[in-house]
């Protein structure tokens, strides 16, 4: 259950519905990577990471998510 592996007052950074992950807003926290593996997130739908300094490699990896039918903001 992904619901056990974040805090309750994550002031909605991290959305949950049926038990998959749809919705990750990491903006502006100083993420300067985004792990491949943010790809197994079939159900994820919105990805927030704008404000953030990421790497070449994760934009790539964001640009992929988007065709993907992910909403990717950088």
């Amino acid at each position: 259950n992904p619901e056990d592996f974040y805090e309750k007052n994550n002031k909605r950074r991290i959305r949950i519905e049926g038990n998959r992950i749809y919705y990750i807003g990491a903006y502006s926290i100083n993420l300067p990577y985004i792990p491949k593996s943010i790809g197994n997130l079939s159900a994820l739908k919105k990805l927030y990471v704008d404000g953030n300094q990421l790497n070449r490699e994760s934009i790539n990896l964001c640009e992929k998510l988007k065709s993907k039918v992910v909403n990717v903001v950088l």
